[in-house]
């Protein structure tokens, strides 16, 4: 897949999977990160249509040999399946990139905990200017938009968000 392709995949899809991306020779350097090709296939399952009757309906394989590359939107639900070939293996490195307009984005991971209890808890208290401090974006950012106020209304049903619909 050309990048251009994979590019508006991404876009259009939420995630694009490029098989082989990494060559041997970009991987050889890692020889104890990443399965041989004759090892087994690891395998995550990509849904974009997360919140939506029927999700798993839409479930697309991101299983590959070694050197797979697979890019999803923050948007998107990701799922590690079980790896069921003796030997196999599923190595990943998670890497984010965000624009300098995208103050909120971390380098920080959070993945760990962006679902724990006490971080919805905390979320659905603070002020917007707690959360700035955290880099939710405040109100009147560009970010927020009636699709992504919607968004946030779900993954946060206690949040007030009057606050940013109002500097819409």
């Amino acid at each position: 897949m050309r990048l251009v392709d994979a590019k508006q995949t991404w876009r259009t899809d939420g995630f694009v999977v490029l098989p082989s991306y990494l060559s041997a020779a970009d991987l050889s350097p890692l020889p104890n990160w990443h399965p041989r090709a004759d090892t087994g296939r690891g395998g995550d399952r990509f849904v974009a249509t997360a919140g939506r009757p029927g999700l798993y309906d839409a479930e697309v394989s991101a299983a590959g040999p070694a050197g797979t590359v697979v890019a999803f939107t923050p948007d998107t639900l990701h799922r590690g399946t079980a790896l069921t070939r003796p030997g196999g293996a599923r190595f990943t490195m998670q890497l984010s990139f965000r624009t300098a307009a995208a103050e909120w984005a971390q380098r920080q991971g959070w993945p760990d905990r962006s679902h724990d209890p006490a971080w919805y808890r905390f979320v659905e208290r603070a002020t917007p200017h707690q959360l700035a401090l955290f880099g939710f974006p405040p109100p009147g950012h560009p970010l927020w938009t009636a699709e992504t106020l919607a968004g946030t209304a779900l993954r946060y049903p206690g949040l007030d968000l009057a606050p940013w619909a109002g500097a819409l």
